[in-house]
């Protein structure tokens, strides 16, 4: 069985910029890792993550597969305190070493450690058909209207916009009626959910027409 990890030390291996959006901050404040990540064009998505002393990330996965996972060390405690646990592999973080998982498999991320964890992650391009570019092409342009931004001056999305403006309202909501917000909640990411996957299908279906038509 092919392992869940391939490894490797070497940074220059890493690409990109985010979801082809730099963040303002991400400029001002890291210009050199911009100027590195941007001279390779395989990679969707970098950001620096941290994990602090005694915390966790529970059990997920991409059920997309649009990309390979990148982690590089940068500062973390260089034990096996601190690890991922991809399809049952462990694999822990060490200070200037580098490896690459596929994270449609389930993982997990604990730090057991009194120290934080800092690493650079990328998502990789993977090899696939005209299709499946197709299709991470579209998802890659869905995803970047959540765009998040670190600092008040950066760039959002069009759905963290919306997130923005109706969390007041969330918030009263659920102090005033505490039981329903709940459900009410739940009904709200359903939407969005809905709206999400209609207009991923809409798109792949014209982008599938065209190239039928050539």
């Amino acid at each position: 069985m092919m392992s869940v990890f391939v490894h490797s030390t070497n940074i220059a291996g890493v690409n990109s910029t985010v979801l082809d959006t730099s963040l303002a901050s991400t400029l001002l404040h890291c210009p050199k890792t911009v100027e590195l990540l941007n001279q390779i064009p395989s990679v969707n998505g970098a950001m620096f993550t941290l994990l602090l002393t005694k915390s966790k990330l529970t059990r997920h996965l991409d059920p997309v597969a649009c990309s390979f996972r990148y982690y590089l060390g940068l500062n973390t405690p260089n034990n096996e305190c601190c690890f991922i646990n991809v399809d049952g592999t462990k694999q822990s973080w060490k200070d200037g070493e580098a490896f690459i998982y596929y994270d449609t498999c389930l993982h997990y991320v604990e730090n057991n450690s009194q120290d934080i964890r800092l690493i650079l992650m990328c998502d990789i391009e993977r090899p696939i058909n005209i299709f499946g570019k197709l299709f991470n092409k579209i998802y890659t342009f869905l995803i970047s209207k959540v765009l998040v931004p670190n600092l008040p001056d950066d760039q959002a999305g069009i759905v963290n916009k919306l997130f923005a403006k109706v969390t007041p309202f969330l918030t009263a909501f659920k102090k005033q009626n505490p039981k329903l917000y709940y459900p009410f909640k739940w009904c709200f990411n359903l939407i969005l959910l809905c709206v999400f996957l209609g207009i991923l299908i809409l798109l792949s279906n014209v982008l599938f027409s065209m190239i039928l038509i050539d």
